[in-house]
Parts: C-alpha cells; structure tokens; sequence
C-alpha cells in the first residue's frame, strides 16, 4: 500500500519537473514573460509537493500504525511469555497437588 502512494508522489514530483520545464521553454521562446502568471503556476505546484508530503506522511503514520496493532512488539511477546510462564508454574503446582490426594 505504501509503494503505491510513493509512486504517485514520485509521478506527481516528475509532473512538477515537467510542467516547470514548460513554463522555463515558454519563457525562453518569450511566448510567456516571467509574471504573475507563470509565478503562480510555481506556487500552485509547490502548494501540490506540500500537500503530497503531507499525504504521504499521514499514509506512514498509518501504515505503521496498523503495523503496530496487528504485529506485537517485543515488549508484548516479553509480557506474554512471563504469563506463559506463570501459568505453567500454576499448572504444575495443581498437578503436583491433585496427584498428592491420590
């Protein structure tokens, strides 16, 4: 899931690499003037690369998230191992009782 929003974030960086190369070739044939225009072309593909930032770290807090919720760390596994232990000590102390009545 994680690859797939990378991708898009690396196609929507190539689509700024190649519209700011539009814009710079319309410059140069002087078809455009470096206005407001082209200057706000810059600024709506620059609120574009914030914005995809900001989706993609949104999409890694979540992923790591779930990670989180559904892998259990070492710190659970340590837990559930000392209450493995705990309840086989008691095991073995009823089995050790039950077999002393007979």
């Amino acid at each position: 899931m994680y690859g797939m929003f990378k991708k898009a974030v690396l196609a929507g960086l190539g689509v700024r690499a190649e519209l700011n190369n539009v814009v710079d070739d319309l410059v140069r044939k002087g078809e455009s003037a470096q206005d407001k225009p082209s200057i706000n072309v810059r600024e709506f593909v620059a609120s574009c690369e914030q914005s995809a930032r900001g989706v993609e770290q949104l999409v890694k807090d979540g992923v790591a998230a779930v990670a989180k919720t559904v892998r259990p760390g070492r710190s659970d596994l340590d837990a559930i191992e000392r209450e493995l232990h705990n309840l086989s000590q008691k095991v073995d102390a009823l089995s050790r009782g039950s077999s002393a009545n007979r």
